[in-house]
């Protein structure tokens, strides 16, 4: 066991890039201070128009992170889907500049955009692929 400036854990310490890892772990990122944070995958952005009809953001199973608000939506609502299940309900006139994280919701199929159809306004979805 060492002490000091090194992390006691499951795997390798790497000096010269700090990091742990073992493959039955992700690896783990050591900021300047010495502590661990989790290495976090990217995600992919995906502007949705609401003036179109129904969008599909991805045709694979995904998580949804988190819903901004581009510009304010019009008097409709604007339902998010998998496949055919309505997951969330985003309400009419919501106000541009709000974010609602999603707690990496699990869209087992795919995820669409299902706006009213005079809907106006635009949003960003953020997920990541299964």
């Amino acid at each position: 066991m060492k002490t000091g400036n090194y992390v006691q854990a499951i795997g390798k310490y790497n000096a010269t890039k700090p990091t742990i890892s073992d493959t039955a772990f992700e690896e783990v990122q050591l900021n300047s201070t010495g502590s661990m944070e989790t290495a976090e995958e990217s995600c992919t952005m995906t502007v949705v128009d609401t003036s179109n009809n129904t969008i599909e953001v991805t045709a694979s199973p995904a998580l949804l992170l988190a819903i901004y608000v581009n510009t304010v939506l019009s008097a409709h609502t604007v339902l998010i889907k998998d496949d055919t299940t309505t997951k969330i309900i985003l309400p009419s006139e919501m106000a541009a500049g709000t974010m609602i994280d999603c707690h990496s919701a699990k869209f087992s199929t795919d995820i669409q955009i299902d706006p009213d159809d005079s809907s106006t306004g635009e949003i960003v979805i953020f997920w990541r692929a299964l």
